[in-house]
């Protein structure tokens, strides 16, 4: 993640003296204040040293952090039609008639491969919408009059099935999806031994959103392409061993089995999705499909095995790219408190935290409880540093809204609150901590040992510094050394800082 601190200041006189009466406020502590999201160790101090140390600038600074998380979305395209060989067996009387109606179909679908075409160029896509619509309206009307007059044609049947089902994906219509599964059902009574209508069938009761028939046939789908694999020899003389053994459509039976392990995540069951899923992966073709199943298995495992939780995790997010976050961010809340594992509870109140912070606007609630986080993150780790990127995030986010809860505080003249803040920045490893230290030097300038101390501090990191920060430093810091009587160290930081300016310019 990238994060700008913008930091606007100017160097205020050193002979300002601090004026803060009324500042300390009585509560559960006692008598020193403690802010929203702030450890009460760091409140004591910033607390003790208020009535000696700040003192009152003229300083505009402005923050603020930009996140935007969205989700990235696929879409689907259409690559299906190619016209097939038009060759009919005249068994009954009504023969011709069938034929005549499955050629007039058969020719609207051509006239829709050229108007797909110019919808995919998009060249007035609403019209062409519309007669993509009519014309698919008119190939169900004629594959069902073919079908009236031979209603044992399978290739007609599929084609009836298959127009239905590109018509409810083009235009969300659920109940042409449940007409091509009637299709489909009546197709497979008349051949058995077509994995791919089975599929074809799945696919439906997976629109339509029934899991567990969806799931039955694609185990079926599965059943029929291992048991006809003997269709892909067609050398003379095989023998019925080789006939038995015949290798299959691996991508095939790769997406039979990745979907049965969907559908059982469908139906929440957790344990047989990932059984499923774990030998999809051996099946896997290739890399792509790799990642996909190990997302999906990621996905599943993320609360260990509660699906609920990840679909409504899926759904908060959702509500947030649209912009929603109120109510994305109320759900965090209540999400949080369901989860199974520490691992999904510390995202998804990071994700509340950051939401409320930034976009709701209650900024103290949003780093309360981000600290609250951080805290109990410590409390498992005995090091109480972030071991991964994951952590690491959330750590970063605290200290960026410590630190610019710490310029607003300035630009209300709040010295105590701003020094507390930006101190507990300091607390928590981020790449930020340089420019927490020198926002810290700026506002103790009444002692010069403290000044010297976090200004020594921001050294450690100042390549995170930009110019105007680096010659803030250095000023400081030569100052600082002038008040207690070190000349010499004075003049080694003034050209230190001269010389990185000398650099950068």
């Amino acid at each position: 993640m990238n994060y700008r601190v913008n930091i606007i200041v100017s160097l205020f006189t050193l002979a300002l003296l601090w004026a803060c009466a009324g500042s300390h406020s009585n509560g559960p502590h006692g008598h020193y204040k403690i802010q929203a999201g702030i450890d009460s160790v760091v409140a004591r101090v910033a607390d003790s040293l208020a009535a000696e140390l700040f003192i009152e600038p003229r300083a505009e600074q402005e923050s603020e952090v930009l996140k935007q998380r969205g989700r990235s979305r696929v879409a689907e395209s259409d690559s299906l039609w190619q016209l097939i060989e038009m060759r009919r067996a005249a068994q009954e009387k009504d023969s011709l008639a069938a034929i005549e109606a499955f050629n007039t179909g058969a020719k609207v679908i051509a006239s829709y491969a050229k108007l797909q075409k110019q919808a995919n160029a998009q060249i007035d896509t609403v019209k062409i919408a519309e007669k993509i619509d009519k014309l698919l309206v008119n190939a169900i009307r004629s594959f069902k009059k073919a079908l009236y007059y031979n209603p044992f044609d399978t290739e007609t049947h599929s084609w009836l099935a298959h127009v239905y089902t590109l018509r409810a994906s083009r235009f969300e219509k659920k109940k042409d999806f449940k007409n091509a599964t009637y299709v489909l059902e009546e197709l497979i009574r008349l051949d058995k031994g077509n994995h791919s209508v089975y599929a074809r069938l799945a696919e439906n009761y997976f629109s339509i959103k029934a899991w567990k028939a969806a799931y039955d046939v694609f185990r079926e789908a599965e059943r029929v392409l291992k048991e006809t694999g003997f269709l892909n020899i067609d050398r003379p003389g095989a023998t019925l061993h080789e006939l038995a053994e015949a290798a299959i459509d691996s991508a095939r039976l790769f997406n039979y089995v990745f979907y049965q392990g969907v559908t059982q995540a469908k139906l929440y069951n957790a344990d047989s999705s990932l059984a499923i899923l774990h030998r999809a992966l051996e099946l896997a073709p290739d890399k792509s499909n790799r990642e996909s199943v190990k997302s999906y298995i990621d996905w599943i495992n993320w609360d260990d095995g509660n699906i609920n939780g990840s679909e409504k995790r899926d759904e908060l997010l959702a509500k947030q790219a649209a912009g929603k976050f109120k109510d994305a961010a109320s759900g965090f809340w209540k999400l949080a408190k369901k989860l199974r594992t520490a691992g999904a509870r510390d995202e998804i109140e990071w994700r509340a935290s950051v939401l409320t912070y930034q976009r709701v606007g209650d900024k103290e609630r949003g780093v309360k409880g981000l600290h609250e986080l951080i805290q109990r993150f410590q409390q498992r780790d005995s090091t109480g540093v972030a071991h991964d990127s994951t952590y690491a995030r959330y750590f970063d986010d605290y200290a960026i809204m410590c630190h610019n809860l710490g310029l607003e505080k300035v630009q209300e003249k709040d010295w105590q609150s701003a020094y507390a803040y930006f101190l507990q920045a300091t607390k928590v490893q981020w790449r930020g901590s340089a420019k927490s230290h020198l926002e810290i030097a700026k506002i103790v300038q009444n002692n010069p040992e403290l000044v010297l101390k976090h200004c020594k501090l921001a050294q450690k990191n100042e390549s995170t510094l930009d110019i105007r920060e680096h010659d803030q430093l250095y000023s400081l810091l030569s100052i600082a050394y002038l008040k207690i009587g070190k000349n010499k160290e004075a003049m080694q930081a003034r050209h230190q800082g001269l010389k990185l300016k000398a650099m950068k310019e």
